[in-house]
């Protein structure tokens, strides 16, 4: 399962990302790291050429989709995060919600 810093790094041309990934048929990415991804091509100047690398990289890609497990793991996790005085951001739960 990737984030989004590892698939900002293979887009910039990381060739040690680019090797271990080339090991695998599919990769698995959570749809928040997505809008992440999405978010990132809309703020560029360059949008159109953001959008055309993401969706290639998709067609390599199995997204993985928020459930109601997911939301469970989320809450327990942000609880946790809570009570220790140790807030993330919002995203990471819920990327770290789908890993569980």
């Amino acid at each position: 399962m990737l984030d989004t810093n590892i698939i900002i790094d293979l887009f910039k041309g990381d060739l040690q990302i680019s090797a271990v990934l080339d090991l695998h048929k599919k990769v698995y990415v959570p749809v928040t790291v997505l809008g992440e991804l999405y978010l990132g091509a809309y703020r560029s100047p360059h949008l159109q050429n953001k959008l055309k690398q993401i969706k290639n990289f998709l067609l390599r890609c199995i997204i993985l989709n928020i459930d109601n497990h997911t939301a469970e793991n989320y809450a327990v996790i942000k609880t946790a995060l809570l009570n220790k005085g140790n807030p993330i951001p919002e995203n990471d739960i819920w990327i770290a919600a789908i890993a569980t």
